[in-house]
C-alpha cells in the first residue's frame, strides 16, 4: 500500500463574497507523491536560477519563463512520481447548490418528496433546473439573504422565493414538474426559518452562549457563512475525490500540507477532520450510501509556500490548468508538453453548469 504526502494549494480570489472579483472558478489542486519532495529542492533552485528566480511562483514567472524551464520541471515531477487531483467549482453556482440544499431537502421542506433530493440523479436534475432557470440576480439576492438571517432576512427571503416561483412558472422549459416546484416554493415562503435552518442555528448559538463550545466542530454555528464559501465547497469536493482515488489505488495519505491560510484556517481544518472520515459511495440512482473511510492517516498542516517546494509545484500545475480550462488558451512549445504531462497524471472533478449538463446527458443515454 502506497503512503503518500499531499500538497494542496488553491486559486480563485474567492472567500465569502462569491460574486466579487474576476475569477469565475475557484480551484483546489493537490499533488501526491510517495517521495521526499524536499530532496528536489536543490535541483529546483538550480533550474530557477536560469530565469533569475528563487521561488517557483507561476503567476510571477509567466509562460515565457516557464517555457524555458519546462523540461526541467517535467524531470522533477517524474523523479517524485507526482500525481494530481484538481477540483474546480463555478463560484456563482455555489449559490445554486446551496439553494437546492436548503429548499429541496425534505428535512427542511415538507413539500419536497424525499427521493427528489436523496437520489443523486434527481438532485442533479433539480440543480440543473434551478441553474438554468434562476438568473444571476436571483442568486446574488439569495446569497445576500443568507447573510442577513440575523437581521430579518426571512422577509426578504419570502419575497425572493415568490419572485423565483413566478419566474419558474413563466419560464418552465427546464422545470420537470411545475406544480411540485410551486408547492415546494410555497412551503418555503410559509416556513422561512425552518427552510433556511435558522431555527437550528439560533438554538445552537444559544447553547454555545450558555455552555461554551463543545469542541472545534461548533465553529460551524459561530462562522456559518465561511462554511458556505466557494473555498470550502471546492476543498470538500477535492477531499471526496481523493477518497475515491485512494480507495481505487489502494493508497493512504499520511500527511496533507496546505498552503498557509488565514481567513479559512479553522474551517478547512474542521472540514478535513470530518470529511476525510467518510466516503460517499452513492450510485446515480440509489439512496445515499455514506461509508466510513480511513484513507487519511495524518493531519493537515499549513505552511508558507516560500518554504515548501511541494506547494510551489502544485501552484504551477493549477496555474497552467486555469489557462487551459478557464481562459481557453492554447499552450505552445515546452509549456504545452508540461501541461500535457500534468494532465495525463491528473484527474479533475468539481461543479459547473457545463459539467452538470455533461453528466446528465451521459446518464440519459
Amino acid at each position: 500500500m502506497s503512503k503518500l504526502t499531499a500538497f494542496v494549494d488553491e486559486s480563485g480570489n474567492s472567500g465569502i463574497k462569491i460574486f466579487n472579483g474576476t475569477d469565475k472558478f475557484h480551484w483546489v489542486g493537490v499533488m501526491l507523491s510517495s517521495y521526499d519532495v524536499e530532496l528536489a529542492k536543490d535541483e529546483l533552485h538550480t533550474l530557477l536560477k536560469k530565469v533569475s528566480f528563487t521561488e517557483l511562483h507561476a503567476g510571477e514567472l509567466g509562460l515565457s519563463r516557464i517555457n524555458l524551464i519546462a523540461r526541467g520541471l517535467i524531470k522533477i515531477y517524474k523523479n517524485i512520481d507526482a500525481k494530481f487531483v484538481f477540483s474546480r467549482v463555478e463560484r456563482e453556482h455555489v449559490a445554486t447548490m446551496m439553494f437546492v440544499d436548503l429548499l429541496f431537502d425534505s428535512v427542511n421542506n415538507k413539500a419536497a418528496p424525499r427521493e427528489l433530493y436523496n437520489t443523486k440523479f434527481n438532485r442533479l436534475l433539480v440543480t440543473y433546473a434551478m441553474a438554468k432557470t434562476m438568473t444571476t440576480e436571483h442568486r446574488k439576492r439569495f446569497w445576500n439573504v443568507l447573510g442577513l438571517l440575523d437581521r430579518g432576512g426571512d422577509k426578504q427571503f419570502q419575497e425572493l422565493i415568490q419572485e423565483i416561483k413566478q419566474h419558474c412558472i413563466d419560464n418552465p422549459k427546464y422545470i420537470p414538474d411545475i406544480e411540485m416546484f410551486s408547492a415546494i416554493f410555497d412551503y418555503a415562503i410559509a416556513h422561512p426559518i425552518e427552510t433556511l435552518e435558522h431555527d437550528i442555528l439560533v438554538a445552537e448559538r444559544e447553547r454555545i452562549r450558555r455552555n461554551g463550545l463543545r469542541d472545534d466542530s461548533d465553529d460551524v454555528f459561530k462562522n456559518s457563512a465561511k462554511y458556505r464559501s466557494a473555498n470550502l465547497a471546492t476543498f470538500n469536493i477535492a477531499i471526496g475525490t481523493l477518497n475515491h482515488y485512494l480507495r481505487r489505488e489502494n493508497s493512504k495519505i499520511c500527511k496533507l500540507i496546505h498552503d498557509e491560510q488565514n481567513e479559512f484556517y479553522k474551517q478547512l481544518k474542521n472540514s478535513f477532520d470530518n470529511n476525510t472520515k467518510v466516503i460517499d459511495s452513492s450510485e446515480l440512482y440509489s439512496d445515499p450510501v455514506i461509508q466510513t473511510a480511513d484513507y487519511f492517516t495524518g493531519d493537515i498542516e499549513f505552511v508558507s509556500s516560500a518554504d515548501n517546494i511541494g506547494i510551489q509545484l502544485v501552484d504551477l500545475a493549477i496555474w497552467l490548468c486555469k489557462r487551459v480550462y478557464d481562459m481557453e488558451q492554447v499552450l505552445e512549445g515546452e509549456c504545452k508538453e508540461l501541461y500535457q504531462f500534468i494532465a495525463e497524471r491528473g484527474i479533475i472533478d468539481g461543479f459547473s453548469l457545463k459539467d452538470l449538463e455533461y453528466t446528465l446527458a451521459k446518464a440519459s443515454r
